[in-house]
């Protein structure tokens, strides 16, 4: 049993307030009551909320389609996976001494992949 006290000092039974308006149709976009049963359009029960559950229950997980968009080739560096996409921006990072140890690469879907130079190299030289 769930009792409140409200800000104002009354208490209020919620499960007996649920169980008092479970008929009720809720708003929303389903046509259901308060306890969950599908109604039809005259708001009667159509499917009870037990039958809802053990249909739901039924049904195998599908497998996701996959848009050709979402197929994952390997980077140049063979290490991490990246959509297929085209690169937008490639700027080099520096060190305190002005030296560039890597590079950030902006790809056409967003993502951003970081390349490490090899130390006596400098981009751009």
């Amino acid at each position: 049993m769930t009792v409140i006290k409200t800000a104002m000092g009354k208490t209020l039974d919620m499960d007996a307030l649920r169980r008092q308006h479970e008929e009720i149709e809720a708003v929303g976009n389903v046509k259901m009551n308060s306890r969950g049963d599908r109604l039809d359009s005259q708001g009667d029960v159509k499917y009870t909320v037990q039958e809802v559950v053990r249909e739901q229950a039924t049904i195998p997980n599908q497998p996701r389609q996959a848009k050709m968009s979402d197929t994952v080739t390997p980077s140049k560096t063979g290490k991490k996976l990246k959509k297929t996409s085209h690169e937008v921006s490639r700027n080099p990072v520096f060190n305190d001494e002005g030296k560039t140890i890597s590079e950030e690469i902006e790809y056409s879907d967003g993502s951003m992949e970081v390349i490490d130079v090899l130390p006596d190299a400098d981009i751009g030289e």
